[in-house]
């Protein structure tokens, strides 16, 4: 008996020996694995960003019922650790809490909108973000957050335990979402900041459910948030490490799970991206872009729309491929619907903050550095930036391929290019600041300047700048590959300057081999830096399509001839491929332009298999103003290869005789019942029928075949012209309606239908027990320089 008791204290003993082993073995280490980068080389290589002066605020602890906790944020000005930029530090070891808020107004002015998030207002941000050595053990992530939350910028995740109080807590709850100890949905939802929205960046996969062994609990804490699993019990429903957004203070987001000991929670996540790599990385992918557009509500809506998008930038602050990024949602031009409804606003209220949040210590982690580099803050400067490309030659913009991969993105060799960059400041506390601008020349474009040095222009508000060939420079990487580039110093932006274009001319140029293959140019990078704003973008991705042969058009032999004002000219010629290539459908498109404006497109027929076709376009010399004019012609094909242009020169006079009709295409009578009475029907609608007249007497007659319905069966009746009490029937009968027998140098408009009265002009008259339905006809006008009774 007192063996069996001393075996018992024996195990016991072996027990404790064991948890107190584990307990040593989950203390955290700041080991750095091989290959990976220290933190003060990632701060070294940090890409560059926005000056923070003091936009930003936060608190220096977090003050609970029963404990307070230190905010670990910190900011590294620039060059303080061989950064160049400033970087929010917000976590460098374990159990760690972090926040740091954009500053909604300063001391010296504090009724006056600040660095605030406007839910009335569409907005970017932007930020480079670093989570840290070890893609295994980094805690526990960052939170992008925007929050109405009474306690302000002291808002922070708190466990509201089981006798109501409240402290701050770490680990899981990344600085945002309720503490682990609470024991019911209701009280989790109490412990995060309140009226917020969140969208995590979550480093480490929380699936541990707490343990006991007999009846002692093992592990205490819960640290399930991620542990969901699906239908299956073995996948887990956000796998790895991961984004996903919800709303921290509402209860039905977290899942209430128990057993006969513990009590523990997992979290419904929202339009998750899965298995991301956030830690864990070489220098050259230690930092990570992120980019979050969020999108105001419609009138008398509260539902407002985000979309954001995880390493969409390369490290040098180029951009990725579009289907390489990390996006929600996945589809281009979409978005995901959030309810304002859940930040709680008070009636006018349209101003809220808006930050991040950090943490570290959920089990089986180690001491995590978690950084922020702002790129750029719509309150502080808000600039859109854009970039296009326009082909002269085919008189086009052609779309980026890269996210247009149905377009038709070819140019031809030899096209004259236009390539546009554009930044346009919208709103701000702040000017931009000098912007450094470098512009990546793409490949396989000649930039070759004009006779007086000129590759492009920049364009103010109020002036225009060349840009020369002296801002064009080279660099070779250690490969050997040549980079072109122009480098630009832009005078900061702000609500005087508010606008720049940039404009770089260039010519398709893939070599004079008409045989190469079609050669697709990729996206070139270019980057704007200032104090106040960084922002990226590229250049569109196109093709560019060897010339086999072009097209020729020559003009017939009257390039120049004078028209009266209401006659029509010709403008004939041939066109054909200078090669002899044969036309391979029946249209070309052929462009018009008067006087040098926009070019009109209409078709041209041609014959298909022919090499060469005559063409004669007519015009009404009416189309044009009296005067001298220039109609220029050219044609393109469906590979947007374009001829030569030809050039008419037309003079319109002022007519010495005119005599024109003008008449509607269709005529209606009112729809009548039928009757064994025969009878008169009305006119319906507008009964257009005019003559112009100039030095010329006329008269117009007008007939019928008669009317028939859709089985070719004849009305009983048929249209007669009255007047003066007389009818005289139009069917197979010229019939005189109107005349005019003087002779008038001015130019005067006899409106015939508009004298009508209602009895009067042309009617339908139809005889007793007339058939009903639907029938129609023709009536011929005859016009002349005549008089006749």
């Amino acid at each position: 008996m007192n063996m069996n008791k001393r075996l018992i204290r024996n195990y016991l003993l072996l027990v404790v020996t064991s948890i107190l082993f584990l307990f040593f073995t989950e203390m955290p280490t700041t080991t750095v694995f091989a290959g990976n980068p220290s933190v003060s080389d990632v701060y070294k290589a940090a890409p560059p960003g926005m000056n923070l002066e003091n936009y930003f605020e936060s608190p220096r602890e977090y003050k609970g019922s029963s404990k307070t906790m230190p905010n670990s944020m910190v900011i590294l000005k620039k060059g303080v650790v061989g950064n160049q930029s400033d970087i929010v530090q917000m976590t460098n070891g374990t159990n760690q809490l972090a926040s740091i808020w954009g500053r909604t107004a300063t001391a010296d002015a504090p009724d006056t909108p600040y660095n605030y998030f406007d839910v009335t207002k569409e907005q970017e941000f932007s930020a480079w973000m670093y989570f840290g050595d070890d893609e295994a053990r980094s805690a526990d992530g960052m939170a992008f957050v925007i929050q109405n939350d009474d306690a302000g910028i002291d808002a922070i995740s708190k466990t509201v335990d089981s006798t109501g109080k409240k402290n701050p807590q770490t680990g899981e709850t990344i600085g945002v979402w309720g503490g682990w100890g609470a024991l019911s949905s209701d009280d989790m939802a109490a412990g995060a900041i309140q009226n917020s929205f969140a969208l995590e960046f979550d480093t480490h996969h929380n699936d541990s459910i707490p343990k006991s062994v007999f009846g002692v609990s093992l592990l205490s804490r819960d640290n399930y948030f991620d542990g969901s699993k699906m239908l299956n019990n073995h996948t887990f429903v956000n796998k790895g490490q991961h984004m996903a957004w919800n709303y921290p203070a509402l209860p039905n987001m977290y899942i209430h799970n128990w057993d006969l000991i513990n009590v523990w929670f997992d979290m419904e996540h929202k339009d998750t991206i899965h298995n991301l790599t956030l830690s864990g990385n070489s220098i050259d992918e230690a930092w990570h872009h992120f980019y979050f557009k969020y999108v105001p509500p419609s009138a008398g809506s509260t539902i407002a729309h985000i979309s954001y998008v995880f390493d969409d930038k390369n490290y040098d602050g180029s951009i990725r491929s579009f289907n390489e990024w990390n996006r929600r949602p996945r589809k281009k031009g979409t978005y995901i619907d959030i309810d304002t409804k859940n930040f709680n606003l008070k009636p006018g209220q349209k101003r809220i903050r808006w930050g991040f949040t950090s943490s570290t210590g959920s089990p089986d982690t180690k001491a995590t550095t978690n950084a922020i580099i702002f790129e750029s803050i719509p309150a502080i400067a808000s600039i859109n930036i854009n970039s296009s490309l326009y082909d002269v030659t085919q008189e086009r913009g052609i779309l980026d391929f890269d996210q247009n991969n149905q377009a038709d993105v070819n140019v031809n060799n030899g096209d004259k290019l236009e390539f546009n960059y554009g930044l346009n400041y919208t709103s701000g506390l702040a000017e931009s600041g000098q912007i450094d601008t470098r512009i990546n020349l793409p490949s396989h474009v000649d930039f070759t300047p004009d006779d007086a040095g000129i590759i492009g222009k920049i364009t103010y508000q109020d002036k225009s700048v060349d840009i020369t060939k002296d801002e064009l420079t080279q660099e070779a990487d250690s490969k050997g590959n040549i980079t072109r580039f122009v480098k630009l110093k832009l005078p900061s932006l702000g609500y005087d300057n508010n606008n720049v274009q940039i404009q770089l001319n260039g010519k398709a140029d893939i070599g004079s081999n008409v045989s190469s293959k079609v050669t697709n140019v990729d996206q070139a990078h270019t980057s704007f830096v200032s104090p106040h704003y960084t922002g990226d973008l590229m250049s569109p991705q196109f093709s560019i399509n060897p010339v086999e042969d072009t097209l020729k058009m020559t003009e017939g032999i009257t390039p120049k001839m004078a028209i009266q004002h209401s006659q029509s000219f010709e403008m004939q010629g041939t066109v054909e491929y200078q090669k002899g290539s044969l036309f391979n459908c029946n249209k070309l498109d052929l462009h018009t332009s008067i006087d040098g404006g926009t070019s009109e497109v209409t078709e041209l027929p041609v014959t298909k298999d022919k090499n060469k076709e005559e063409y004669d376009i007519v015009r009404k010399a009416s189309s044009l103003e009296l005067g001298d004019h220039t109609v220029t012609l050219y044609v393109s094909d469906a590979k947007h290869r374009f001829s030569n242009k030809v050039t008419y020169d037309v003079t319109v006079e002022k007519d010495t005789s005119v005599l024109k009709l003008e008449s509607s295409p269709n005529y209606k009578f009112q729809s009548i019942n039928q009757s064994p009475e025969a009878g008169v029907v009305h006119r319906s609608g507008d009964w257009v029928l005019k003559v112009e007249s100039l030095n010329s007497v006329w008269s117009l007659k007008a007939k019928t075949s008669g009317l028939v319905d859709d089985k070719n069966n004849p009305l009983a009746g048929g249209l007669i012209f009255r007047k003066d009490g007389k009818d005289n029937p139009l069917k197979d009968n010229q019939v005189l309606l109107d005349k005019d027998d003087k002779l008038i140098n001015e130019d005067k408009v006899f409106d015939i239908a508009g004298h009508w009265q209602k009895d009067s002009g042309i009617l339908l008259k139809i005889r007793s027990n007339a058939s009903s339905g639907s029938y129609k006809g023709t009536i011929s006008w005859t016009l002349t320089n005549s008089i006749d009774s």
